[in-house]
């Protein structure tokens, strides 16, 4: 008997393997297309086309009319975990500091950001699309990386994109760390050539280095969080390739990096003479980091459940500062994913918005533990995947710590494909005990050929175990004769 996965209906995988009509024949690349110019920057030199606005309503209707909504939000835990999210930041709004703010950005950035996520998780249905949407990804952010470092900004050594959305060195690292764990995937596929390896090297090689000069601090402690869950998860020679990778990656960045960027990295490493070598502006940041934290947190205790209002920290943290009876606020933002979440929205949002991320790493645990009891070639392409982007989403959550990121597109893009990977796989699973039905059913003969095929090497010991086996049956049918034969006399 066919066994479902716990906690999910037989419906689901029944319209899950539907063919698929025309609508998403054709949104697949235009999806691919929208995923691309996100990431690569390109649409912020032609801001006035709006292309990933078009391409992503296109997305959007797309899904509504082929059903792909249900399965986002209501098949897909964090799809209900984002749906009450975003009702509370709407509930926020109400009783927002400055209602019009709020609204304007909830309109403006969330609701952006949630229908990424509903369209990702509504249109990439199976692993092979989930792959080449992150390949698609993945040159969006080399190209942007490439952006960085040859026409970006520079300030105090740090590099970024000139304005738009990273525009930030410390957002420009977070999307670096996960694009380089996103290309880290592919390279990992069995089914790639060596062209395909050698050209996500060289991106891999160009990301790391634009992340190297961000100078972004907050970047390096999550870089380090996922080197070390790599290193620790991966076998002796994975561990032997991880830290020659290291060691590399180090006598590079010395060799290559600002004598000021090195600086603000050993610093945070805990070097006396770095940290008198920074400016009072960027030995300062560190002190003016844990008054944002201490000052969030003041106000998720203000208003715990509904917040100040979505967008709102700066103007509580200001009221704060002139009841302390200092002239003004810092008027800057948390710096913080989780303690904007709090202060902004309260803590019941908070509460659901890290559901969403703990659905995803289970989304992603359970694709893992499926791949290494499966032989199936797909689940352990998922498998693959899964374990990458596993490392890519622990990088978002920390570099979250230092980052007010709560409400931009890039982890709803992350949870989007840990739906798109789970749902791919379940129905996999699901499908595949109709097959061994099939061949339960068939005569025994049928059964026994194959059986040195997959042996391999040893294929001359299961020919003999089959002759074994047939001399066993033969000996064992004279008792039913004889049987028969006694039977026919008593008569």
């Amino acid at each position: 008997m066919m066994v479902t996965p716990k906690g999910t209906a037989d419906a689901t995988f029944t319209r899950a393997q539907t063919p698929e009509n025309v609508f998403q024949i054709v949104s697949t690349p235009v999806l691919l297309l929208a995923l691309f110019l996100f990431f690569s920057h390109l649409q912020d030199h032609v801001p006035y086309l709006r292309l990933p606005l078009v391409l992503l309503t296109i997305c959007l209707l797309t899904a509504l009319v082929s059903g792909g909504l249900y399965r986002a939000l209501v098949e897909s835990r964090i799809g209900r975990c984002l749906t009450v999210f975003t009702l509370l930041l709407a509930v926020s709004i109400v009783f927002s500091v400055w209602k019009g703010g709020s609204f304007q950005l909830f309109t403006s950035v969330w609701l952006k950001s949630y229908a990424i996520f509903v369209i990702v998780a509504a249109l990439l249905t199976t692993v092979a699309k989930l792959a080449r949407a992150i390949w698609f990804s993945v040159i969006g952010i080399s190209l942007t990386a490439l952006s960085a470092l040859f026409l970006g900004t520079i300030d105090e050594g740090r590099i970024s994109t000139e304005g738009g959305r990273f525009g930030d060195p410390n957002d420009l690292a977070q999307v670096l760390i996960i694009g380089t764990c996103l290309a880290c995937a592919l390279l990992c596929r069995k089914k790639m050539g060596w062209m395909g390896r050698s050209m996500i090297l060289l991106m891999i090689s160009v990301m790391c280095l634009a992340g190297a000069k961000t100078g972004s601090r907050g970047g390096l402690i999550g870089g380090l969080v996922v080197a070390a869950v790599l290193f620790f998860q991966s076998s002796a020679a994975g561990k032997l390739r991880i830290m020659l990778a290291c060691l590399v990656l180090a006598v590079f960045s010395i060799a290559l990096l600002p004598t000021r960027i090195l600086s603000r990295y050993l610093a945070i490493l805990g070097s006396d003479s770095a940290e008198r070598e920074l400016s009072s502006g960027e030995s300062g940041s560190v002190e003016a980091r844990k008054y944002l934290l201490t000052q969030s947190l003041y106000v998720t205790a203000q208003h715990p459940l509904t917040g100040a209002g979505m967008g709102m920290f700066m103007e509580a943290e200001d009221t704060l500062a002139k009841g302390a009876g200092i002239q003004h606020g810092s008027w800057h933002e948390t710096h913080n994913m989780y303690t904007q979440v709090s202060s902004e929205a309260g803590l019941p949002a908070l509460f659901f918005f890290i559901g969403a991320l703990v659905y995803g790493f289970k989304n992603l645990n359970f694709v893992c533990r499926a791949a290494k009891r499966s032989r199936d070639p797909v689940i352990q392409d998922a498998g693959t995947l899964a374990f990458w982007m596993r490392l890519a989403l622990l990088g978002l959550v920390t570099t979250g710590f230092f980052l007010s990121v709560a409400y931009t597109p890039e982890p709803m893009v992350l949870l989007g494909m840990t739906a798109c990977l789970e749902r791919a796989v379940r129905i996999k699973m699901a499908t595949a005990p109709v097959v061994a039905q099939v061949v339960a059913k068939e005569p025994a003969y049928a059964r026994v050929a194959p059986a040195p095929v997959a042996l391999g090497r040893n294929a001359q010991f299961s020919s003999r175990a089959v002759a074994n086996r047939a001399s066993s049956e033969e000996r064992a049918q004279p008792p039913a004769i004889s049987t028969a034969r006694r039977s026919r006399r008593s008569s």
